[in-house]
């Protein structure tokens, strides 16, 4: 009964904003182009598309990787999925004048690390300032997908570089032989299976991995030393894995300056001539509320949850791939 009940709500909610959307179609009231945009959208219900200076907020929280599954209207997918959606319709929404990116990620693979960071780079090139405001830690690929910001904050405490690369994984080859088990594979080459768990690297094979490593940490030190303004060689002695508190990164010039992310709201607003800017979190118009979702989240009697995971998309029996990841 209660199931129904917050069904009827929703469905009410739905149909009314039709119907606000048909008024505004018949009256005028709304620009031609706006009145033709209908409520279907979390950006339109929740007022991201209406008039006003907005400060965009954004927040990458836990390991960077492709999004989650599974999303619906009251459980939204997150992961760089997400993060990259919320970037891209901040560089092309005439409202929202500068974007927060509120960071907590020990980071993640190194591909959608560097595509954030390409799209933080389109925001800025769209004239709208990107500043960070870091929470627990941003390391890693959290730490890259940001070093592009105007500004970065964090607070004291907070845990700021592990600038490097990692692979890694399990190799059982002498217990499979102990256990008389043998590892049969037949490949188009001698490194196809060269990140297999079942046998052992060749000097060749490792040569060729650290070689492949090290140019993405070449990658990842170029991407710090351009957002920092700061040459290479002076980055590198920073750059071996080592992870900083947040004054640590100050004095070391990896941050701007020690900040809550109240202070972060407060030097955007006060910098870019924003006092009276609305403070929203980004909701992409490309997030769609659909009704056949409302309807599967009731209908299925289990609670939404939001679950990110990165070992679930490692196995624990193989080598991770190329990771900006601060292990800890």
């Amino acid at each position: 009964m209660k199931k129904k009940i917050v069904l009827g709500i929703f469905l009410t909610l739905y149909l009314g904003s039709i119907v606000t959307s048909g008024i505004i179609l018949a009256t005028g009231s709304a620009s031609e182009e706006e009145a033709k945009k209908p409520l279907t959208n979390i950006g339109t219900i929740t007022g991201m598309t209406k008039k006003g200076d907005t400060i965009g907020v954004i927040k990458i929280n836990g390991p960077i990787f492709y999004g989650a599954s599974d999303a619906n209207f009251l459980n939204p997918e997150k992961g760089a999925n997400y993060w990259l959606d919320q970037l891209n319709y901040a560089s092309t929404n005439d409202n929202i004048k500068a974007v927060v990116i509120q960071v907590n990620s020990p980071g993640g693979t190194v591909g959608v690390s560097q595509e954030l960071h390409a799209a933080v780079a389109r925001v800025k090139a769209a004239g709208k300032p990107v500043i960070t405001s870091i929470a627990d830690i941003s390391a890693s690929g959290g730490y890259y997908a940001t070093v592009g910001s105007d500004r970065m904050f964090a607070n004291p405490g907070s845990l700021v570089g592990s600038i490097g690369v990692i692979m890694g994984g399990v190799e059982i080859s002498e217990l499979l032989t102990k256990l008389g088990i043998k590892y049969q594979v037949i490949t188009s080459g001698k490194n196809k299976d060269i990140l297999s768990p079942y046998k052992a690297l060749s000097e060749e094979q490792r040569a060729f991995l650290e070689t492949m490593i090290q140019g993405t940490y070449e990658q990842f030190l170029t991407a710090v030393a351009e957002g920092r303004g700061k040459k290479k060689e002076v980055i590198r002695p920073l750059a071996d894995g080592s992870i900083f508190t947040g004054e640590q990164a100050v004095a070391n010039g990896l941050i701007d300056e020690l900040g809550t992310f109240h202070d972060v709201i407060a030097y955007t607003k006060k910098t870019y001539n924003l006092e009276d800017a609305k403070v929203m979190s980004i909701t992409p118009e490309s997030s769609p509320f659909q009704l056949s979702e409302l309807i599967s989240v009731f209908s299925s009697g289990k609670t939404p949850e939001v679950k990110i995971s990165f070992e679930e998309h490692i196995s624990s029996l193989s080598y991770s791939p190329l990771l900006y990841l601060y292990e800890f």
